[in-house]
């Protein structure tokens, strides 16, 4: 299984939720599209369930999830 795209998908989601829930979209948002940052968080994490519940099977090849795995604390540190 090729955990990449579910993980991806579930680390956006957290930073969205995250941002939704510190209350800095304050800062990049009107108040009126908050709620659509609270879905779109919740989607993510939908999409990333569904992503790893129903993966395919993985094709032969090398995939770049080191350097995915290397850029995901500087997502999160933000």
């Amino acid at each position: 299984m090729n955990w990449l795209p579910p993980f991806v998908l579930g680390l956006w989601g957290a930073v969205l939720l995250q941002a939704w829930g510190s209350g800095r979209l304050n800062l990049l948002l009107q108040a009126d599209f908050h709620w659509l940052v609270l879905v779109s968080g919740l989607l993510l994490l939908a999409l990333a369930g569904l992503a790893a519940r129903f993966a395919p099977k993985r094709r032969s090849g090398r995939t770049p999830a080191l350097v995915m795995l290397l850029a995901a604390p500087l997502v999160l540190s933000g």
